[in-house]
């Protein structure tokens, strides 16, 4: 009886030993494949430097909160200043990927809005009409026109009171990327649409209406702010006595 359990104990045991050999090679692979990512950031030609430099963007890509702790920790502690600034460039190369993906989506139209003293706009029973579609958005690529009415989103309907807000508040809870079906009438006649929602540019209404106005800030400007604001709370998040 005891030589029976021992076998088995042994037998569980070199399972979790050869389970963690296992994990130990294939991380270890992966690990000094990046280890020698960072270390081709140094390397004397620029070929080798830009490749480990894109090849790590996108390992960064794979898990963008979590790898952004990594360069951040080696821009801070390597010793060599052509890899350490290489880690700050990708650093904030992947910030900015993150902080486009929890923008809100965005379709690219303008909705016909209420009437002066009115609640609501007059209900047709037809939907939210699109008054005007703004060109390189997603309604665009997607072939939404002005004149359509929007009758439902995905299986929410907008048709009457309330329709139109309901659709802002269904597509500003989702982000770039996501896929939505849009639900029209045009011309009598009824229209279903697949689109991809773009990111909400961080100033729309300036952006699409009066992009030349000279008191229009650029959209990289204001990407610029966000980043800032999201590196000064994130410096505060880690270290609170700042």
């Amino acid at each position: 009886m005891m030589g029976t359990q021992f076998h088995g104990s042994s037998g569980l045991l070199l399972f979790f030993v050869l389970l963690i050999l296992t994990g130990a090679r294939l991380f270890g692979a992966e690990s000094d494949s990046v280890t020698q990512l960072f270390e081709q950031l140094g390397d004397e030609k620029f070929a080798t430097r830009q490749s480990a430099h894109e090849k790590l963007v996108e390992w960064g890509k794979e898990n963008l909160e979590e790898r952004l702790t990594v360069f951040e920790q080696k821009k801070l502690n390597v010793n060599d200043p052509e890899i350490s600034e290489r880690c700050r460039v990708i650093f904030k190369e992947l910030a900015l990927i993150l902080l486009d993906q929890s923008r809100p989506g965005f379709i690219g139209i303008n909705m016909a809005l209420p009437f002066l003293g009115a609640d609501e706009v007059p209900d047709s029973g037809q939907g939210v009409q699109v008054t005007r579609v703004f060109p390189g958005t997603a309604a665009e690529k997607f072939g939404i026109k002005s004149g359509d009415f929007i009758r439902k989103i995905d299986e929410l309907s907008v048709v009457g009171a309330g329709g139109r807000e309901k659709l802002q508040e269904y597509v500003g809870g989702k982000f770039a990327g996501d896929k939505i079906e849009v639900h029209l009438e045009r011309d009598g006649e009824p229209l279903k649409i697949a689109l991809e929602l773009m990111k909400r540019p961080l100033d729309p209404n300036q952006h699409y209406l009066n992009p030349r106005s000279p008191l229009a800030v650029p959209e990289e400007e204001l990407r610029e702010r966000e980043y800032e604001k999201w590196l000064r709370n994130r410096k505060k998040q880690l270290d609170p006595s700042r």
